[in-house]
């Protein structure tokens, strides 16, 4: 068990290997903070998936939702979806034909060139992204409590330099 004191705030969180009965030390700090990183990004996800599941979406068609939200009026082509995805989805095409289907988002060829598809919010699709703003907003407050706002920053900043720089392979 590891005994943090934060900001008055006193809990008892029980250590990586405690909490997967490892008893031999890992290999390097780096193998540890990896699979951290896997095990809270595994606990998280879980909760996100459970808070969609009534709505019948997944976590990459939320995110698809909110990224032609952002998109406005103007709409998105499908591989500025594709660029702007959290997570490498490996058919977008078909996951905005899902959400086609649920009356979500619709896509329309384009008059000018009629090879570019453009694709939007319906009604319903607004509706659906507006309803789950706050919820999803409190589930990952609530889940993430432990941690300060300055923690948080931290934490995303940490997590920023682990990636590669944009003209490195992912």
């Amino acid at each position: 068990m590891t005994n943090y004191c934060d900001n008055d705030y006193r809990f008892n969180v029980p250590s990586l290997r405690d909490e997967i009965r490892q008893n031999r030390p890992f290999a390097h700090p780096a193998e540890e903070a990896f699979l951290n990183l896997w095990r809270s990004a595994e606990v998280l996800l879980y909760a996100v998936n459970e808070a969609l599941a009534p709505h019948a979406l997944t976590l990459a068609q939320y995110n698809a939702l909110r990224i032609v939200r952002g998109g406005g009026a103007a709409g998105l082509t499908c591989a500025e979806i594709g660029a702007r995805m959290i997570s490498v989805a490996p058919d977008v095409t078909r996951m905005l034909d899902r959400l086609t289907q649920l009356g979500l988002i619709v896509r329309e060829r384009g008059a000018a060139d009629r090879r570019v598809v453009t694709t939007r919010l319906t009604a319903a699709g607004r509706r659906l992204a507006e309803a789950l703003d706050q919820p999803m907003a409190d589930l990952l407050k609530d889940r993430l409590a432990r941690l300060t706002d300055d923690d948080l920053r931290q934490l995303s900043r940490l997590l920023e330099r682990t990636r590669p720089e944009p003209t490195e392979t992912p």
